[in-house]
């Protein structure tokens, strides 16, 4: 399986890092403080996005 090549969107460069977002614990909070304990779901929102930034231009987009 050949790996994906991540370029930034705005200039073009292959010069970027990536990560996967972890939890939201301000929203599992708020979730909490709402919801009581089925509102910790709440958190796991979002949390398998892949945030990417270019190191060359600073621009940061998901994927």
């Amino acid at each position: 399986m050949a790996k994906k090549k991540i370029y930034c969107p705005k200039c073009g460069s292959v010069n970027c890092t990536c990560h996967r977002k972890g939890l939201n614990w301000k929203l599992g909070c708020l979730g909490f403080l709402l919801f009581n304990i089925f509102g910790l779901f709440l958190a796991r929102i979002g949390h398998n996005r892949l945030i990417c930034r270019c190191n060359n231009c600073g621009k940061k987009w998901e994927m």
